[in-house]
């Protein structure tokens, strides 16, 4: 099952937006179609509602750092539908309490759908009500607590703002952290132009990369189904290159580095120049070259 749900992961991220505003649409709607809504809700509840939705969902993100250690049990799959269940639950609550509030205010939930428009949402907010909520207004100590709730919810609705700005940078410093298990699906999963894209993407920032002291990896390019690397060596790394193949087929023919991609038709041109530019050796390995069968 994680094999079909790991394609989710590898989504432009427009593509993951999409899915996540249709799993939030059919959550609203599944909603307004089974529940009916009669009961009125104040502004301040409303307010404080919103809040408390707006925190939860700014949560979600983070439950992607949990996918490398559920995969290891085979349990990637329940990541993404907890995801994507819990974004449904935002749009089916956010429904149901907007259309609370447009009956407070008309008396019918019909302008409910007002709750998902940025600004328009504002009527829902503060339109004093007049079917329901002005009817037993809170009294006493009660009426009291308003103030409170209104900063609680306001709080609340900081804390989502800062969770959402950072969950990218909390997301991606723990991206390198993939375990064996995570990164032999994602690597099973992607096509070979996928995943020597990756490769030569994670590389841009942080080359020029000194292998040992003869060898630098000095750029990563991809065309097709070819991943190159061009490699500067010097002193006795000049004399050792020839030898090389045998080692870079038992590293890169690994299921949790090319394995897959090589399997599938893609090549590695190993591309090894002297300092002055002078090409000594192109090594170029592919499935055949692989010491055993690519069964994985």
């Amino acid at each position: 099952m994680d094999r079909f749900f790991v394609q989710f992961l590898l989504l432009p991220e427009g593509a993951m937006i999409a899915l996540a505003m249709a799993s939030l649409v059919v959550g609203a709607v599944l909603a307004g179609v089974f529940i009916k809504v009669r009961t009125p809700m104040r502004r301040v509840s409303y307010l404080a509602t919103l809040a408390g939705l707006s925190l939860g969902v700014a949560g979600l993100p983070y439950a992607w750092l949990a996918i490398s250690a559920m995969a290891e049990f085979g349990l990637l799959w329940l990541v993404v539908v907890a995801v994507h269940l819990g974004v449904a639950a935002f749009g089916a609550l956010t429904y149901l309490a907007s259309a609370a509030r447009s009956v407070d205010i008309t008396g019918k939930p019909g302008k409910a759908w007002l709750g998902f428009v940025p600004l328009a949402n504002l009527w829902l907010m503060f339109r004093a009500g007049d079917h329901g909520s002005n009817d037993n207004p809170p009294k006493g100590w009660m009426a009291a607590l308003d103030p409170l709730v209104v900063l609680l919810a306001l709080g609340a609705m900081i804390g989502a703002k800062i969770l959402e700005a950072r969950a990218d940078e909390v997301i991606d410093r723990h991206s390198g952290n993939a375990g064996p298990a995570l990164i032999a699906l994602v690597t099973d999963a992607q096509t070979v132009q996928q995943s020597f894209e990756t490769e030569v993407e994670s590389l841009q920032s942080i080359l020029p990369i000194q292998i040992n002291e003869d060898t630098t990896l000095v750029s990563a390019r991809t065309s097709g189904k070819t991943l190159f690397y061009v490699y500067d060596v010097t002193g006795i790394g000049v004399e050792l290159v020839d030898g090389l193949r045998h080692w870079l087929a038992l590293d890169y023919c690994q299921p949790d580095m090319f394995g897959p991609a090589l399997k599938k038709g893609g090549e590695i041109v190993f591309n090894y120049h002297q300092s002055d530019g002078i090409l000594i050796e192109a090594i170029t390995l592919t499935g055949a070259d692989c010491p055993k069968p690519l069964d994985f």
